[in-house]
């Protein structure tokens, strides 16, 4: 079984056709997706997806659908949110009225790559956020852009007591050994196909008993689909460029990174 541990499902790149990209993704053996929040609103529709979908039969094969909610960086300050940490109380809202389908808090983290001056409270929030994953024993999916330092410095702070995702890694072979170190797995998606991407290094560089795959669809699809919407269907060229530089079956592969997906997300 392949697992999509990053999607958004709930992003306008989806409408119309997201019946149409489910099943295919279950025709191509990805049964399990993580369906991402940004924000409250997208958060909520992230719980309303995954309940759709959870536990349906479809093509013959059970789906697996859950949500995390959660709060962007782009999204702090902005107009559903404040410079007050209370106004995170939806979180544990959403959390504790559907823990059946809610596994985790993402996509949460840091980015500075577009705006830097809100740099302390994107940290401010990213900690709060990282307090309820501790208080709830949730993993998180982390998004880390310009900002690799950091975050990790951060989950540092957290060592032990917080587990998840580096969400679509870009970073360095090193950088990804530290976290590692500190418990958690990182996020291959579409761009180790990508014909000059340096990612392959990583995966080289690491067990692969700390990979896991994702799509973060409708972006980054892999090639062949390059620039296309991305479908959890399309994961099996990841698994397959995994495979190969790890000079293994693509059920090896599979197998393993399935595993890994259930060691970090518990289901």
């Amino acid at each position: 079984m392949i697992v999509d541990t990053h999607v958004h499902f709930n992003d306008e790149g989806y409408n119309g056709v997201l019946e149409e990209a489910i099943n295919e993704s279950i025709d191509n053996n990805c049964t399990t997706f993580f369906v991402m929040g940004i924000n409250y609103s997208s958060s909520i529709e992230a719980v309303e997806i995954a309940r759709k979908y959870n536990n349906k039969i479809v093509n013959g094969k059970k789906v697996n659908c859950y949500a995390f909610v959660g709060l962007y960086p782009e999204e702090v300050l902005k107009d559903d949110t404040s410079d007050s940490l209370s106004k995170l109380d939806w979180v544990d809202e959403l959390y504790l009225n559907n823990k059946d389908i809610v596994k985790g808090i993402g996509e949460i983290g840091i980015d500075l790559y577009w705006d830097k001056s809100k740099k302390e409270e994107q940290v401010l929030f990213f900690k709060e956020l990282l307090n309820k994953a501790s208080k709830y024993n949730l993993p998180v999916s982390i998004h880390a852009r310009e900002a690799t330092q950091l975050v990790y410095d951060t989950l540092k702070e957290y060592k032990g007591k917080v587990r998840g995702v580096l969400h679509c890694y870009s970073g360095s072979v090193e950088m990804a050994k530290e976290f590692v170190k500190l418990g958690y797995k990182i996020g291959i998606s579409g761009v180790l196909t990508f014909k000059n991407a340096k990612l392959w290094e990583v995966v080289k560089e690491l067990d692969l008993s700390s990979i896991v795959t994702e799509t973060d669809g409708p972006y980054l699809a892999p090639v062949p689909f390059r620039g296309k919407t991305n479908k959890p269907g399309y994961i099996k060229y990841i698994v397959e460029r995994i495979a190969e530089i790890k000079e293994i079956s693509f059920e090896e592969a599979e197998k393993q990174l399935e595993k890994n997906a259930r060691e970090i997300f518990s289901f």
